[in-house]
């Protein structure tokens, strides 16, 4: 038997450490000001890209730079 479960904001607090994650990645790696945005601005962590107006080439060096660091300081619900 296989058993999936989706951990993303199910049973992991994913989106407010992606969201922290982003906006220190929007402000220091792209240099633009992300004070304007809030947590509640966004439903999930699939609009952060939209959220920080992140183009495709922005959205992959925010993934390696930050993925490992997300998984590690996700805490469980």
């Amino acid at each position: 038997m296989i058993i999936g479960i989706d951990i993303d904001d199910t049973i992991a607090d994913t989106y407010e450490v992606m969201f922290n994650y982003a906006q220190e990645f929007t402000v220091n790696y792209l240099k633009r000001d992300a004070a304007i945005k809030q947590l509640n601005d966004c439903k999930t962590h699939m609009y952060i890209k939209e959220l920080f107006d992140w183009n495709n080439e922005e959205d992959i060096p925010y993934l390696e730079q930050y993925y490992e660091k997300i998984i590690i300081n996700t805490k469980p619900k």
